[in-house]
Parts: structure tokens; sequence; C-alpha cells
């Protein structure tokens, strides 16, 4: 990332969540660690600061620098970002990906209702929903068997199989 001088605010990335370790440079002293402040503490403070900021705050969607860059400064930034919708990746020829996915979806709503009922300590629902017994397998258990057995179909299907005549 950048700061331009006169600047005492920076964009974020569009998929950013939080960040880590930012880091300031310039061309002559290296990188420092900048430390983050409260929101208060970046406003009671004199705005007419000018140098290399080393504190920040993340705050309404952009980063607010202590003091106004007194030249041009680029610094690293580590980031947790957000994941994309999955279903935006697929193709809607892509069938074969959007049913698992939903085998998936089906497999993960049957553990969550499972585990509500065993929460509101509605035993036999919660057993119908996810047993783990090997005799008696709930909804929960027979759809991760499923996606088990076509993720190993899968793979198999896309593996490279072919045999070898020794010597």
């Amino acid at each position: 990332m950048s700061v331009s001088e006169g600047a005492s605010t920076f964009t974020l990335p569009t998929d950013f969540k939080a960040e880590m370790n930012p880091e300031m440079s310039d061309q002559n002293t290296g990188y420092r660690r900048m430390a983050k402040i409260i929101k208060n503490g970046i406003e009671s403070r004199d705005t007419d600061d000018e140098g290399r900021p080393l504190m920040y705050r993340i705050w309404e969607g952009e980063g607010k620098l202590y003091g106004s860059a007194d030249e041009d400064y680029t610094f690293l930034m580590e980031y947790y970002k957000w994941l994309s919708d999955i279903e935006s990746d697929i193709a809607p020829s892509d069938t074969d990906t959007q049913n698992l996915l939903d085998k998936v979806y089906r497999c993960v709503e049957a553990f969550a209702i499972a585990e509500g009922k065993r929460r509101q300590k509605k035993f036999d629902e919660a057993n119908y929903w996810q047993n783990d017994s090997v005799s008696n397998p709930g909804i929960y258990e027979k759809r991760l068997k499923r996606l088990i057995h076509d993720d190993i179909e899968n793979s198999l299907a896309n593996a490279d199989l072919f045999m070898e005549l020794p010597g």
C-alpha cells in the first residue's frame, strides 16, 4: 500500500476484512511496525502534524493515519480477506460443481438441524438427523458418506491410472 505526500488516509482492498502487522517504510530507514490506536486517539490529536505516519486506525471502511505524510511512503499490510461467494465462481454450465455444492449444503444443513435439536434436548429427533451408530445412520451420516464416496469416485476418475510392466 502507499500513502502520498500530504495524505492522512489510505484505501483498503475491496476484499479487506481485518489487518495484520502493518509496517511503514521509507527509502532511508527501512520498516517499522505501525501502532493501532483508537478512533478518539486520532481525532483528538493535532491534524496539522506531518511526518512519517506510524499510527493508524481502520475506521468506516478506510485506513486513517495519525498525521499527514511528509513525503511518499509505502507500507506492507497483511490482511484477512472476505472469501468470495462460492456460487459466483461457478460457471452456469458447471453442473457437476453445483451438484457437489448442493450435496455439501444438504449435509451441513442436516448436521445443523441435529445440533439444534440436541440443544433443545430433543434427543430422538437429533438422532434421526445425526446418528453415529453404524447399524442406524442418521440423515447427516448418510449424506456425509455419499459426499465421501463422490469425492473418492472423482479423485479416481481424475487419476492418471496405468499399469507398468516390470523390467
